[in-house]
């Protein structure tokens, strides 16, 4: 007979140890077939004869239905009999029961007693989960120290979790002073041990630099032990890590990866993020259809963020089928917690009716909403809306007061509507030293605009001392990166030659640059230049050309130098009614020279019929705005009589213009004596 029929006899015949060793065999498999039936009749018979251990796996087994039927009362029962006689792993094993309300009713006083009872005995599992209703004022007070106590005796007897605890407590000062150096410490013992949450939270201090001394290779090392265990926050900080190179090298396939498991998990945060990396085709190939499905999810699991976003989808149709009625579903929800970017896109749908009855009173009353959260465009376009007028009466002190706001968060549009507003008159604002901060502000961010407007303040003084080589300076920075209104400024600059001779070959040039990008008045310039031969040989073709394109766009001056070719025939075969229509246009943008040309054909009958009336009415307009020839042409109309004048205005026109007429030849006259005064005094001085 070998040692295992004698164990098996010994059973047999109720020796209790035996019975004991028997059920061990049978449970394990060792000796034995594993078998949790026969394992559980010997526990049983062990049991009935008062071994605490096999009391104790007896109620284990019916607690998890091991070989027997699940029966919870029956593992109270046998739980309960090994606890009163002491038994501490059955003590811990009660208080669970109690406290998470297994087959009795759940009462964390009962539960927090056998926990205590367990934890003198020191069972790790018992002061931990006794630590934890002292923390929580769980069937007892709440008491912090407590708690420190019993999770300091679960971590000292290695318990990985209670070490966690304590760490946390250490570092947040809980229960004691904060000690951030021993909370790393605790934290890194149950990262050692394998804890999953302690690994990413060693890892997050690596990141941080909290604790310890910042180190990204650390901190990935730990996240990749804590992902690998699924946890989904460190999956997602892993990918972080990858996607930005942090600690690894840079790896967007890796990145798409983790983010896709952990959003797998159900990671509102790794969700938003793998539908971002398949929008835009990051570390995958681009689909935006299952993109948009991952922001759905991240949308219906509340993140903020993702809900404001598939409001976007929805309404741009970007992979997803255009929803204007969902799209502002999904953007009053977010509007609801307070999403101002949701708050200013629902202003948007109500201004143009998508999804909704068209309503500005809305429009403002959303844009309202989303500028007193601080949204910068939303702020922005308020300033737009009362500086135009449009739906609301204009009002520059409103405008100014929301472009404020949104200059002062660094929009740098605002800013630079700022500088315009108080350097220029017709706002009624003008404060040059207010213009040039917020113009400087936004050159600062490279607004070229702003860098034009601050080159005009120098060319011309406003604000600043007269600079015409930092005017220069400022218009070529914008220019270079080709601001085509800087290119227009700089070669007026050229063209005027302001503090230094005028250089027609790089007006041209700038001129030539802005024109290509269809500013109408470099064109204009341009054709200047190609008509009257300045920088460039004298070329009637090219000044036709460039000055249709300008006249096309509005530029009156264009229109009349147009005409002019018309009427000439230069670079364009003559064509007098074609002249007359430029010159109408011209004129009826009230260009004097346009009003003058214009006049001169009703008075001499090129391209119309004679009308004297209307060539008079048409000198009056270009004389109003000092055409010297307009003038000299209605001085001896009136003087002659050719037109009488009979309204009181007219009366006083001619008054104006008689006296201009006689200021003009009486400064002629006197000035022709000088000159014949010294030719005298010098042929005199010859002759002696």
């Amino acid at each position: 007979m070998d040692e295992l029929d004698d164990i098996s006899l010994l059973a047999e015949i109720g020796y209790d140890p035996a019975q004991m060793e028997l059920a061990e065999m049978y449970s394990l498999g060792i000796g034995r077939q594993q078998d949790d039936a026969e394992a559980t009749k010997w526990y049983r018979k062990a049991a009935e004869q008062g071994t605490l251990e096999a009391q104790h796996n007896l109620a284990y087994r019916y607690l998890h239905g091991r070989g027997v039927e699940k029966d919870y009362s029956q593992a109270f029962f046998w739980f309960h009999e090994a606890a009163s006689q002491g038994l501490g792993d059955a003590q811990y094993s009660l208080g669970i029961m109690n406290a998470e309300g297994i087959g009795v009713s759940q009462d964390y006083e009962k539960a927090t007693a056998w926990f205590q009872k367990a934890a003198e005995q020191g069972v790790p599992e018992a002061q931990s989960n006794l630590a934890f209703h002292y923390l929580q004022g769980l069937g007892v007070p709440a008491d912090e120290p407590e708690a420190y106590y019993w999770f300091r005796q679960a971590a000292e007897n290695g318990l990985d979790r209670a070490q966690y605890m304590l760490g946390w407590m250490l570092d947040n000062g809980v229960g004691g002073e904060r000690d951030g150096e021993e909370a790393a410490r605790w934290i890194r013992k149950a990262a050692e041990n394998g804890l999953s949450d302690a690994q990413y939270t060693l890892g997050r201090m690596y990141q941080d630099g909290e604790n310890v001394a910042r180190n990204d290779e650390e901190a990935v090392k730990w996240f990749i032990k804590a992902a690998e265990q699924n946890v989904s926050q460190a999956q997602c900080l892993l990918a972080y890590h990858y996607l930005h190179g942090v600690g690894v090298p840079m790896d967007e396939s890796k990145a798409c990866s983790w983010y896709q498991r952990a959003a797998e998990n159900g990671l509102d945060d790794a969700q938003l993020m793998f539908g971002w990396m398949l929008h835009h085709g990051v570390g995958v190939e681009c689909n935006k259809e299952e993109a948009a499905i991952w922001f759905r999810k991240a949308a219906e699991n509340e993140l903020p963020d993702a809900i404001y976003l598939y409001g976007w989808l929805l309404r741009n149709g970007d992979g997803v089928e255009r929803d204007y009625i969902e799209a502002v579903n999904w953007y009053l929800k977010a509007a609801e917690i307070g999403d101002q970017d949701a708050c200013l896109e629902l202003g948007l749908m109500y201004a143009h009716g998508e999804g909704v009855e068209q309503n500005y009173e809305m429009a403002m009353e959303w844009w309202l909403k989303s500028s007193e959260l601080g949204n910068h465009e939303a702020q922005y376009l308020l300033g737009e809306i009362y500086l135009y007028g449009l739906g609301v009466l204009k009002n520059v002190a409103e405008s100014i007061k929301w472009f404020k706001l949104a200059a002062e968060q660094g929009h740098r549009e605002a800013q630079y509507n700022l500088g315009v507003i108080h350097g220029c008159k017709s706002y009624g604002q003008l404060n040059y030293p207010e213009s040039i901060k917020w113009l400087q502000l936004a050159a600062s961010q490279e607004c070229l605009e702003a860098y034009n407007n601050l080159g005009l303040f120098y060319e011309f003084g406003n604000g600043v001392p007269m600079d015409i080589h930092k005017a220069e300076e400022l218009l070529r920075y914008a220019a270079e990166r080709g601001l085509a209104l800087a290119q227009k400024n700089l070669g007026e600059l050229y063209f005027k030659g302001l503090g230094a001779p005028a250089n027609y070959i790089e007006a041209e040039r700038w001129l030539r640059k802005s024109a290509e990008q269809g500013n109408p008045h470099a064109q204009f310039h341009l054709g200047y230049l190609y008509h009257y031969g300045k920088g460039a040989p004298q070329n009637y073709l090219e000044a036709f050309s460039w000055y249709k394109k300008a006249a096309e766009q509005g530029s009156a001056n264009a229109q009349n130098n147009l005409g002019l070719l018309y009427s000439t025939g230069k670079g364009v075969r003559k064509n007098i009614k074609e002249a007359i229509k430029w010159y109408s246009k011209a004129a009826g943008e009230g260009n004097p020279f346009g009003y003058c040309n214009l006049a001169d054909s009703y008075r001499y009958g090129k391209g119309v019929m004679i009308n004297y009336p209307v060539a008079m009415d048409l000198y009056k307009k270009a004389a109003a705005k000092g055409h010297k020839k307009a003038i000299k042409t209605l001085y001896p109309l009136y003087v002659n009589d050719t037109w009488t004048p009979t309204r009181p205005f007219e009366k006083k026109w001619r008054t104006w213009m008689v006296y201009a007429h006689w200021a003009e030849e009486t400064i002629l006259t006197l000035y022709g004596v000088i000159l014949f005064v010294v030719l005298v005094i010098l042929i005199l001085a010859r002759i002696t």
